[in-house]
């Protein structure tokens, strides 16, 4: 008896009596010689053909199932080949016939075979031949299937070597270039080895319980049926056709409707709807009467999508509105919305549109100052070009923002005016030590508090008087003393004086 290396035990043949025309006893060794090593090779063949096979199945599973996650998550963007950009609504949608589900189930087959002429070249290159040898060896086909696991791990162990060698903070992130090299290999072999040893001990384990009659006749026919398929897709043969157009909403039908509405009104001078956010810009010339007719119509317009939108259960197309004055007769405002003489928030907004006369002549009496003015929330932000200019607008602080305002200098002066907080001469006291010291940098913040910097000892020792002074202790509105903090370096360094109003 002789083993073919796989457990199957062959009948050597038996010697045949002398006779005319027999064989010589050379010549029967030689036989079955010949017909043991088919039987090996035919054995080792059928292996490989399950091997392969079981190849097939886990990759195209494992594959298939990495991917077919990939697009489940795309998908989730798309309906009926429009992206959605901006909810549920199909007038926010775009890159209309962007996505074919159809077209990106197919492609799954071209990323399998990619993978599967990979793994079945490890595979029968490797673990094939050496679960041969471990088998030989111990006489054992399981002991010769974990020992064809070996020549992978070892691979795969060199590589994690090699990459934790090469990897510098050009490549790869700092936490990782901060490990120690065996931390690396540690970190890669369990991060990128484990995932691929569990592959192939898969394979291996799916040949070897398949293995034996009908279970080995399904795995192969399986797997032939995969690899045909795969063959197929990647080859590009029975592609699906491209996804055509579904009849529905245009895309933009509500930004559309909405810019329809707008501009054909007196002064607008151009109407720019960008995502979900649209700006009506007003000419330069325009009038009062002009932008509150604008202001109304935008913000009824608006009103209008958001119902029937909610009616519909879907998001609206346009969220935010602004109206705003165009730069020096340009639509400067549009590319550098902070150039615009003024701006003002509609959608959303925190004013009831009874108030919208108000906001609009606000905005237009701050136009006519010379200054910027934004109303985006419960007060404006007020924008005044030089430290000169401030005293007069904060003279007017009380007609055009009585409920509060954000003051600002560009990078000199800043502050929350709060009519509850600051009484007039505090206010006052700030204004004159703000334009007395024209290279100093003034920051009053809402608790009250104000900051100085930049200031020398002389300056600052200047301003500690103005501000103790006790005509102004009790003015306060709320009744609680607004605190200050003057920082200058003297000899010895950062030096704070800090005290409250008067």
């Amino acid at each position: 008896m002789s083993d073919d290396g796989s457990g199957t035990r062959i009948a050597d043949p038996e010697p045949d009596a002398a006779s005319s025309g027999s064989p010589t006893p050379a010549g029967r060794a030689g036989a079955g010689s010949l017909t043991v090593g088919l039987s090996r090779m035919s054995a080792y063949l059928r292996r490989s053909a399950v091997l392969a096979a079981a190849t097939t199945v886990v990759v195209s599973v494992v594959v298939g199932v990495i991917a077919a996650w990939g697009i489940l998550d795309r998908q989730m963007d798309y309906r009926d080949g429009y992206r959605i950009t901006g909810g549920g609504n199909p007038a926010t949608w775009s890159d209309a016939v962007s996505f074919s589900p159809a077209g990106e189930w197919y492609s799954v087959l071209g990323t399998i075979g990619t993978s599967l002429w990979f793994a079945l070249a490890v595979v029968l290159l490797l673990v094939q031949p050496a679960t041969e040898l471990g088998g030989r060896w111990a006489r054992s086909r399981g002991f010769g299937a974990f020992f064809g696991l070996v020549p992978v791990a070892v691979v795969g162990l060199a590589i994690c070597v090699i990459a934790a060698v090469r990897i510098d903070g050009s490549n790869s992130p700092g936490w990782l270039v901060g490990w120690t090299s065996f931390g690396t290999v540690v970190w890669l072999a369990v991060v990128y080895g484990l995932p691929i040893l569990l592959v192939v001990a898969a394979i291996v384990g799916l040949a070897k319980l398949a293995d034996r009659g009908r279970r080995r006749r399904f795995l192969l026919v399986l797997g032939a049926v995969l690899a045909i398929a795969v063959i197929a897709g990647s080859l590009g043969f029975l592609r699906p056709p491209p996804l055509q157009p579904v009849t529905g909403p245009p895309v933009g039908g509500e930004a559309a409707a909405f810019t329809q509405a707008l501009e054909p009104l007196d002064g607008v001078a151009s109407v720019d709807v960008v995502g979900a956010g649209a700006t009506v810009l007003m000419a330069a010339g325009a009038g009062a009467d002009e932008v509150l007719a604008a202001a109304l119509a935008a913000r009824q317009v608006s009103e209008e999508q958001a119902a029937a939108a909610q009616a519909a259960e879907v998001q609206p197309a346009i969220v935010m509105v602004v109206l705003a004055r165009e730069s020096s007769g340009t639509d400067q405002a549009v590319d550098d919305p902070q150039a615009a003489p003024w701006r003002l928030q509609l959608v959303p907004s925190e004013f009831p549109a009874d108030t919208l006369p108000t906001q609009v002549d606000r905005v237009l009496r701050a136009e006519a100052l010379g200054i910027q003015m934004v109303i985006t929330g419960d007060r404006p932000a007020i924008t005044v070009p030089s430290i000169a200019a401030l005293p007069g607008v904060v003279a007017t602080l009380a007609e055009i923002a009585p409920d509060g305002a954000y003051v600002s200098v560009p990078e000199r002066f800043s502050m929350v005016y709060d009519p509850l907080d600051l009484s007039p001469a505090m206010v006052d006291a700030i204004v004159g030590v703000v334009v007395a010291n024209p290279n100093a940098e003034f920051e009053l913040t809402a608790q009250p508090k104000l900051y100085v910097n930049h200031v020398t000892p002389e300056a600052a020792a200047a301003i500690d008087a103005i501000l103790r002074d006790p005509a102004l202790a009790g003015t306060s509105p709320s009744g609680y003393p607004a605190e200050y903090q003057i920082h200058t370096i003297g000899p010895d360094g950062d030096v704070y004086l800090e005290g409250t109003f008067g």
